[in-house]
Order: structure tokens, then sequence, then C-alpha cells
């Protein structure tokens, strides 16, 4: 491959990663709930580390479950739950580490289900 080739391959990656990255936060937006609040978010795109806190354990589970279903997951981790005291009621403090899929393996994994992908996070027929 020249040079040249790699790098246009290269500044495609770097675009569509963005695309891809804002997908997967379009789709925790969806997963959050009344007893789930995302407070913070640092992602790359090939990782993610979400912060928050939710009504019980059970709820965080329920939250990691659906992020883990998204289509620009790999994998997610809970490194932390604890137990803090918010307004007089006790909450469940997590974080989520998550693994991002490369956007060539989530648009792959579309086309195999023959199913056309876009970045709205609704799928085409």
């Amino acid at each position: 491959m020249r040079a040249a080739d790699l790098r246009a391959a290269e500044d495609v990656d770097f675009v569509l990663s963005g695309a891809a990255v804002l997908e997967f936060l379009d789709g925790v937006a969806v997963c959050q709930n009344e007893s789930v609040t995302v407070e913070s978010i640092e992602i790359s795109s090939a990782s993610a580390l979400l912060k928050g806190a939710a009504l019980s354990d059970g709820g965080v589970l329920a939250f990691a479950e659906a992020v883990a279903r998204l289509s620009a997951v790999e994998k997610v981790g809970i490194p932390a739950v604890t137990s803090a005291e918010r307004g007089g009621a006790e909450i469940k403090i997590f974080s989520l580490d998550v693994k991002l899929r490369s956007v060539r393996d989530v648009l792959l994994s579309f086309d195999a289900a023959g199913r056309r992908f876009c970045f709205s996070g609704k799928h085409a027929a």
C-alpha cells in the first residue's frame, strides 16, 4: 500500500470513529432511565469510562447490560460500585469501563445482518 493510500485510509478511520463515538453517546442517552444518571463520560475512539449514580445495584446492572447491547460496544466492565448517601437516600455510585468496537466492525456487523446502518441509532430494513 502506498503512503498516500495509507494516510487516506487513516483519515477516513478518524472521521468515521467520530461518527461511531456520536452513535455510542446517542445510545447511552437512550439507555438511561429515571433510576440511572450518567454524571460524566470520558471517551476516546477505542474506549469510554462512564460514571454515574443509580437507585440500586439492579439499576446499575440493567444499565450496564443495555450499554453492552449497543452496536458500538464490544464489552462492558463494572470496575466499581459503591454506596453513598445523597439527599437522605442511599444510592449506588458506579463506573463502567467500556471497550468500543471499531467503526468498520460496527458497519460490517450490520451489513452481515442484512440491514443498513445509519448513525442516528435507527436501522433501515
